[in-house]
């Protein structure tokens, strides 16, 4: 073999470490993302128990993960506020996705919510097939479809005993939609993803006490519980779970990103099963293999182009 061969396979080999590397750290993000955003279950429940309706949560959530950044970006010497066009852009995307799935709640069951938001990597695909000039291998649709099919059969959509309200489709659809487009400005901002949350949670947090300013006039009569809640709200769901997800965007692009976040539903119910004791069915783990098995199928290493996905 000639030197210029051996320089070539050296490199193809440096080439093929290096996508395998990124993968395993986009992955790595992807999986903690989905296990902090799998807690907001239980905190939910944990909120209804200390008597905190929805607002007063999501103020909470975003005001405490605002409290915690601050000092973050004090100690890493980094600007506290990241106001550009476009972050300000995303958190009030930001804001109004999240008001409207809430309010989808109200009218739907949360397990129909659930997999029409989980419809989102596949808005986020053909999104980026269009703006962006993305291409993915055939795999990666499958395994769309696969995954959509297996939140399906996890939340029971197919047994037919589910009432689908017009007005909560709409709320939740429109959630889903914006939350496809969060993810795709994620792919093109220049914030870092600690400088957009945090800057994201300040601008909730303002829209938040404008709609509702009886959640910022109950601040002083919350208990320790409620501001604990509410703290591990905005550290998990917020510092760790959209933080993460953003990173891993940068490393495998928004489309592979968001179809690893499936996992999510797979991760809320294992929590609680273990956390609260809540008994598990076939038909969930039917769901749980089949989500597992089209986030293998679809993020696997060959063909692997962060930029094709």
């Amino acid at each position: 073999m000639s030197v210029e061969g051996l320089l070539l396979d050296g490199v193809r080999g440096y080439e093929t470490m290096n996508m395998s590397s990124v993968l395993i750290k986009g992955l790595l993000f992807v999986f903690l993302s989905s296990t902090a955003d799998a807690t907001i279950p239980i905190i939910g429940k944990g909120a209804l128990l200390y008597n905190l309706s929805p607002p007063q949560v999501f103020f909470l959530r975003h005001f405490m993960a605002f409290i915690v950044f601050v000092p973050i970006c004090v100690f890493q010497r980094k600007p506290i506020v990241y106001l550009s066009p476009l972050v300000i852009l995303q958190g009030l995307i930001l804001f109004i996705q999240e008001l409207l799935f809430y309010f989808s709640l109200q009218y739907l069951q949360a397990s129909i919510a659930t997999i029409i938001f989980y419809s989102y990597p596949i808005i986020v695909a053909v999104l980026a097939i269009f703006i962006f000039r993305e291409k993915a291998p055939r795999r990666f649709y499958i395994g769309l479809v696969i995954a959509f099919l297996g939140i399906c059969i996890m939340t029971g959509v197919f047994s037919g005993t589910s009432f689908i309200s017009i007005k909560g489709l709409i709320l939740v659809a429109i959630s889903s939609f914006l939350f496809a487009i969060f993810s795709l400005l994620g792919q093109k901002t220049k914030a870092e993803p600690l400088q957009l949350i945090g800057t994201s949670s300040l601008i909730c947090v303002i829209i938040c006490g404008l709609i509702y300013p009886q959640t910022v006039i109950a601040l002083p009569t919350y208990t320790l519980e409620q501001l604990g809640l509410g703290l591990a709200s905005g550290v998990l769901n917020n510092l760790v779970g959209l933080v993460c997800f953003l990173q891993a965007i940068e490393y495998i692009g928004a489309s592979r990103a968001s179809l690893g976040c499936t996992l999510e539903p797979v991760i809320a119910v294992t929590l609680a099963v273990i956390l609260l004791h809540e008994p598990v069915t076939l038909r969930e783990l039917t769901g749980m293999v089949m989500v597992i098995s089209s986030v293998v199928l679809s993020l696997s290493l060959p063909g692997y182009n962060k930029n094709a996905a």
